[in-house]
């Protein structure tokens, strides 16, 4: 799983940068990521609906508060923007978190 993220730092870092990819083709991808997450989800299996929605929600939460406030330390100490702060630290895979990035301008 790191072999295409190593070559495309290795790609990056020799300085060649590909063509822009164009904006439906980014929303597809994000839609289609969301999407697929959606479809892994089976209310029916759970027990304790409430209790794990509530604990759901509430985690949520607590790690974007906790990604916030740890990124505006970091924007401030670093002198970066926030949204490339906040993106660095927000909890998230490397492709959501790059689609993101993109679309913010990160």
């Amino acid at each position: 799983m790191l072999g295409p993220m190593i070559a495309t730092a290795v790609v990056n870092l020799s300085g060649f940068h590909g063509p822009a990819l164009p904006t439906p083709l980014l929303n597809a991808s994000q839609f289609m990521i969301g999407s697929y997450v959606g479809l892994l989800l089976q209310p029916g299996q759970l027990e304790r609906k409430a209790r794990t929605i509530t604990l759901a929600f509430g985690g949520g939460a607590v790690l974007i508060a906790g990604s916030l406030w740890f990124s505006t330390i970091v924007s401030r100490i670093h002198s970066i923007s926030l949204p490339t702060s906040f993106l660095s630290l927000a909890p998230g895979g490397m492709d959501q978190m790059g689609i993101m990035a993109h679309e913010v301008g990160g």
